[in-house]
């Protein structure tokens, strides 16, 4: 199969899915508890802060989650960190690396962790025992090549574990992802998730279609993507304003609820952050370092 046929055959395939969805729902419906769900809180920052609207967004390390495809925009070896605190010795964290080899290929390497710590153990009659721990672990292996200069496709294949207790399951995801420039500035991606799984649980196939561009002479990024998964469609929306090329702006529009942050570039290295807003607990904040490597 040739290249354009294939990015015709993955756009069908997403879009076929989309229009297969015929239950409504609303926009704040929750689609928790299914399988690995805990990786909804994504990877690294700037996307968190634009309200998970980066399917077409140029890519950095954090593209092994949001659209392995991104990663063949990567110039240079490039590590990134991120930490959110959330509720009750409750914390998140992810790391990855992207790493160019040649013009063609990227590769890129990451994992992810949500963990609980000293959940108290109780029996029946409400006796406390020891305290337990709830760990949700994903290990992410993509890869992007880079056919022409306005067309890249990536794979990229996951390791989901929990750990809870004496329950210990894991399941293998694999993802296909499209960054297509039709026009210099403009970018469209495609990211299914789990398009073929493994383990025995109901891994649900997520499809994202995502479009972006860059203006103002690259410094305001606007973007804007459609989500499908369990049914459910999702809406998502994001836009960067970078001034000096030192301080970037973000907001977002995240399925019905507004996202923020701010990324800080000093040279080889990038902070960022972001500030989400969850309908139970409040606000979570999130912080995230990036250092690209010279070429």
């Amino acid at each position: 199969m040739s290249t354009k046929n294939m990015f015709k055959f993955i756009i069908c395939f997403a879009i076929i899915y989309f229009l297969s969805l015929s239950v409504p729902v609303h926009a704040g419906e929750n689609s928790g508890g299914v399988p690995g769900y805990f990786l909804n809180l994504g990877l690294g920052t700037r996307a968190l802060s634009m309200g998970r609207a980066s399917t077409a967004l140029q890519g950095d390390p954090s593209s092994v989650y949001w659209n392995p495809a991104g990663l063949a925009t990567v110039d240079s070896m490039a590590v990134q960190l991120s930490y959110i605190g959330l509720f009750e010795n409750t914390r998140y964290t992810n790391a990855g690396i992207a790493v160019p080899r040649g013009s063609v290929w990227t590769y890129g390497i990451g994992v992810a962790q949500l963990a609980t710590d000293g959940i108290v153990r109780r029996d029946t009659v409400n006796i406390i025992g020891d305290s337990i721990n709830d760990t949700s672990t994903a290990l992410f292996f993509s890869n992007a090549f880079k056919f022409r200069q306005s067309l890249s496709i990536g794979f990229g294949t996951k390791i989901v574990n929990k750990l809870f207790d004496d329950y210990n399951s894991t399941w293998l995801g694999l993802d296909l992802g499209v960054l297509y420039i039709p026009v210099n500035k403009i970018f469209l991606g495609v990211n299914i998730q789990n398009l073929v799984h493994s383990g025995g649980n109901e891994i649900p196939i997520t499809a994202k279609i995502g479009a972006a561009a860059r203006m103002l002479n690259d410094s305001f990024t606007v973007s804007g993507e459609l989500e499908a998964v369990n049914t459910q469609l999702k809406y998502h929306a994001g836009v960067e304003m970078e001034f000096y090329r030192m301080l970037a702006v973000r907001g977002g529009y995240d399925n019905g609820i507004f996202t923020a942050g701010f990324g800080l570039k000093l040279g080889s290295y990038s902070i960022d952050y972001a500030v989400l807003q969850h309908d139970i607990f409040g606000l979570s904040h999130r912080a995230g370092f990036t250092f690209v490597f010279p070429k």
